[in-house]
C-alpha cells in the first residue's frame, strides 16, 4: 500500500537522491521551490531501502488538514454583524487576495483553479461562506480561488496546499488560510513545513499577509492547540471570541503558555441562511480579521510590518493569558482610527509590547 511521505533532503546532496527517484520511477507529488523538501508517494518496502539508503533524510507520514468550522443546531443568538466602517469608498479596491480553501462560486472569484483532482464543482460550502464574509467587510476585494478541499470527508493534502500556497503568493498580497493541521512535530524552533512555507514566503515578500485559522482543537485541549499553520511564527493567527464576545471560545485554539498565538481574536459564530442555524469557528474569524486588513492594504503600501503593528496595538486587551488572546480582540473601530490619525491614541502598557511576531 502507498503513502504520501514529507522527504526533507537538507542534509544530502540532493542530486544523488533525485537520481535514485527517477531510476525507481518513484512518485514525487510536490517539490518545493522555497524549501529542502519534496513529496513521495512510496509504498512500505522503497520507503525502508530509502531510510537505510539515506539514513540523513528526514521523513515523516504526510497528515490530513481539515477546514476549521464546527455545524451546530443550538441557535445561538447571532452576534451583530461586524461593518468596516473604515471611512473610506470601496474598501478593498485593488487588494487580491487567495482563499485556500473548498474552493468558491465563480460569481465571487476571477480566478479559480482546482487541486484535489475534483474539479470545480463545489461540495461545501465552506469556501463560499469564508468569501463572503471577507466581501461584507472589503466589497471591492479581488477573490482568487484555489480549491485544495472537496470535502469535510476528503480532508486537504499536505502537497495540494503547499502547490496552491506556491502559486498563491505569486498573484496574492493577502491569504486567507481557514483550515489547518494538526502536526504533532511541529515546534517553533524546528517547524514543520507548512509553518516554514509562510516564514519564507514572508521572508522573501514583504508585502504579503498571511491570515490563518487557530483551528478548533481548543475543545479537546487547552493549551498548545494551535494548528499548523497558525504556529507559523509570521502568520496573522486567528481565534475565536465566545458567544459573549468577552472571553475565548471554547473551541478556539490556544497557543504554548509564554506565547503571543493566537495572535487576535474575532467573531467565530455566523447565522448560516441555507441550513438556518449557527455556524462556528475559527474558520469564520479568520475572514473578518482579513476583510478588516482587505479595507486599508492599499494605504500601507505593502508595508506589513506596520499595518500588522496598527492591529496587534489597537486590539482590546481582554485581560487573558497571552497565549489564550495574544494582543486581543479585534478592535475595528479603535483600528481604523489609528489608521488614519498621525496620533495614535494607545495607552495599554500591554498593547505596546508588539515585537513583531
Amino acid at each position: 500500500m502507498c503513502k504520501v511521505y514529507s522527504i526533507n533532503y537538507k542534509n544530502i546532496d540532493k542530486d544523488i537522491l533525485y537520481s535514485y527517484i527517477l531510476e525507481e520511477s518513484l512518485n514525487i507529488k510536490y517539490q518545493s521551490p522555497i524549501l529542502d523538501v519534496l513529496y513521495l508517494e512510496i509504498d512500505t518496502y522503497n520507503l525502508l531501502i530509502i531510510e537505510k539508503k539515506f539514513p540523513e533524510l528526514i521523513i515523516n507520514e504526510a497528515v490530513k488538514g481539515k477546514l476549521q468550522s464546527d455545524f451546530e443546531f443550538d441557535f445561538i443568538p447571532p452576534i451583530q454583524a461586524v461593518g468596516a466602517n473604515i471611512g473610506i469608498q470601496s474598501p478593498g479596491f485593488q487588494t487580491i487576495v487567495g482563499v485556500l480553501d473548498s474552493g468558491i462560486n465563480k460569481e465571487m472569484a476571477t480566478y479559480r483553479k482546482d487541486y484535489t483532482g475534483y474539479g470545480l464543482e463545489l461540495a461545501s460550502e465552506h469556501g463560499n461562506l469564508v468569501a463572503k464574509i471577507i466581501k461584507r467587510l472589503a466589497p471591492a476585494v479581488t477573490l482568487r480561488s484555489y480549491k485544495i478541499c472537496h470535502s469535510a470527508e476528503s480532508g486537504i493534502d499536505e502537497f495540494h496546499f503547499l502547490s496552491a500556497l506556491d502559486e498563491a503568493v505569486k498573484d496574492c498580497s493577502i491569504i486567507n488560510l481557514s483550515l489547518g493541521f494538526t502536526i504533532p512535530y511541529c515546534e517553533k524552533d524546528n517547524p514543520c513545513h507548512i509553518c516554514q512555507a509562510i516564514n519564507k514566503y514572508s521572508e522573501l515578500y514583504q508585502n504579503k499577509v498571511f491570515i490563518v485559522a487557530a483551528g478548533n482543537e481548543g475543545k479537546y485541549l487547552d493549551e498548545d492547540s494551535i494548528d499548523c499553520p497558525g504556529n507559523a511564527i509570521e502568520s496573522i493567527t486567528v481565534g475565536s471570541l465566545d458567544d459573549n464576545g468577552k472571553g475565548v471560545a471554547k473551541y478556539s485554539g490556544k497557543g504554548p503558555i509564554g506565547g503571543s498565538k493566537p495572535n487576535l481574536l474575532a467573531t467565530g459564530s455566523i447565522f448560516d441562511k441555507s441550513i438556518r442555524g449557527m455556524r462556528r469557528g475559527t474558520s469564520f474569524a479568520t475572514p473578518i480579521v482579513t476583510g478588516v486588513i482587505c479595507s486599508v492594504y492599499i494605504f500601507f503600501d505593502g508595508k506589513r510590518y506596520e499595518l500588522k503593528e496598527k492591529i496587534y496595538t489597537t486590539a482590546k486587551d481582554l485581560d487573558l493569558p497571552s497565549h489564550h488572546q495574544g494582543y486581543g480582540a479585534l478592535d475595528i473601530a479603535k483600528f481604523s482610527e489609528v489608521c488614519f490619525d498621525e496620533e495614535d491614541n494607545i495607552t495599554s502598557e500591554k498593547q505596546r509590547g508588539f515585537t513583531g511576531d
